[in-house]
Parts: structure tokens; sequence; C-alpha cells
């Protein structure tokens, strides 16, 4: 798969996740006017973006379960084969090439964005709630 390829398909994922989200912006920006009820919704969101980011987690994992049995199973199926392949024929050529590898390569990719933006997410929550508190401590000032 190509750079822009992988690309456009991280700016796609990217995009349908911040949409289920039609608020997320306006909950990660505040101002002086606001901030009480920023900070009381704060911990809330973290907690609901953390467990969205776990479940998106464990469905990787899954994947990367499904892929890698798969990519053992066919491994052996070549080892043991009429062929007397090498480990690096196998690996190089003959993995990267199967239909089924490549699909759960791509899925195993596409899960990994989502994850890593699930993951972003909740890092924005709790550095907003580090950026609020800096924020009083200087309207204080």
């Amino acid at each position: 798969m190509e750079n822009q390829e992988i690309s456009v398909i991280e700016n796609n994922i990217i995009r349908e996740v911040l949409n289920q989200f039609p608020t997320l912006y306006d909950d990660l920006n505040f101002n002086e006017y606001d901030i009480k009820e920023k900070l009381e919704k704060n911990a809330y969101l973290y907690e609901q973006y953390r467990v969205l980011w776990l479940q998106e987690k464990n469905k990787l994992r899954r994947i990367e379960i499904l892929r890698d049995e798969y990519i053992g199973k066919l491994y052996q199926e070549l080892k043991n084969g009429d062929r007397k392949l090498t480990k690096t024929e196998i690996e190089r050529y003959f993995i990267p090439s199967d239909e089924k590898a490549i699909k759960y390569e791509k899925l195993y990719m596409k899960q990994k964005i989502r994850t890593e933006t699930f993951e972003a997410l909740v890092e924005s929550f709790k550095t907003q709630s580090w950026n609020m508190s800096t924020f009083i401590k200087n309207m204080q000032l």
C-alpha cells in the first residue's frame, strides 16, 4: 500500500471518528465564561473516551490475534508443502502476497488508526484538565 493511500485512509478514519462526536471541538475548548461547566464535565468526558479507547484497543488485539493465527497456519502450510521454501522466501514473497493476509493487514492497520485516534482524544481531555487548572491560576493573578 502506498503512503498516499495510507494517508487517505487515515484521514477518512479520523474524520469518521470526529463526525461521531459533533460536540467534540466545543467540549475541548473553554474560556473564562464556561470554564466551571467544562471543569465539571471534563472528568466524565475523559472517562467516556477512555472507555471507548479501551474498546477499540481490545478490537485491535482481537484482529491482531486472528491475523497472527492465520499467518502462522499459512507459514506452516508453506513450510511443509511440496516445495522446499526457506523462511526468507516465505516471509518476503509468499505471505505478503497472500490475499487473506493482505486483508487482515489492512483491517489491522485501519483499526490501529481508530485506536490511536481515540487514544489522542483521551490525551486531549487529560491535557485539557491541566490547561484549565493553569488558566484558573493565571486568572487569579
